[in-house]
């Protein structure tokens, strides 16, 4: 239970973080994180089993989502940039 997402949320014209865009992570289907990018537009989350496929939502008013899958095949860290297009 060690594998990590980091996520940096930011908007795709401008390239500025997005804080308070909601996160959540599905293990199959089952919702079992939700949260917000924080002030500065990331957004971590812990203590993940591999090897699992997590699919990620992530929806901020204004922005349209964004829907995507991370496959870990070990225990490690995964870390991502979401650029977010405005509706």
């Amino acid at each position: 239970n060690t594998a990590k997402i980091k996520l940096f949320i930011k908007d795709y014209s401008s390239g500025n973080a997005i804080s308070g865009a909601l996160v959540k992570i599905y293990s199959e289907e089952t919702l079992i994180s939700e949260g917000e990018s924080n002030s500065n537009g990331y957004y971590i989350k812990e203590a993940l089993k591999a090897p699992a496929t997590y699919k990620i939502v992530i929806t901020k008013n204004g922005y349209k989502s964004k829907t995507f899958e991370m496959k870990f095949k070990e225990c490690t860290v995964i870390s991502e940039t979401i650029k977010l297009e405005t509706d």
